[in-house]
């Protein structure tokens, strides 16, 4: 039984794959971790701001991310600034995958 920490090493170094509806509609990717004591600050939507900024300046117009579907904050979070859920229904498991257009 691999403990919490482990799991969390084992993800990030075997990631989930972007399904290839994700990619084709929304081809930029972003992620993005806060740690909880600035959580609720600002800071996650001054960051975001900044990336699409930086984004929009390289001509990307359309960008996804990937949520955990049980880490509630962070769906309501990305709903907040207009994320939506993509292929709803079509696209089964843990990670709920969200897209925006500019």
């Amino acid at each position: 039984m691999l403990t919490l920490d482990q799991r969390r090493i084992s993800m990030i170094f075997h990631p989930e794959r972007t399904p290839a509806q994700v990619v084709e509609l929304y081809p930029a990717h972003l992620h993005m971790n806060i740690l909880p004591r600035l959580q609720n600050r600002g800071v996650g939507t001054r960051l975001l701001g900044k990336w699409m900024e930086a984004a929009r300046g390289r001509g990307v117009e359309a960008v996804h991310i990937g949520a955990n579907r049980a880490n509630t904050e962070a769906v309501r979070f990305w709903s907040r600034r207009g994320f939506g859920e993509i292929a709803a229904g079509q696209l089964k498991g843990r990670t709920l995958w969200m897209g925006r257009r500019e």
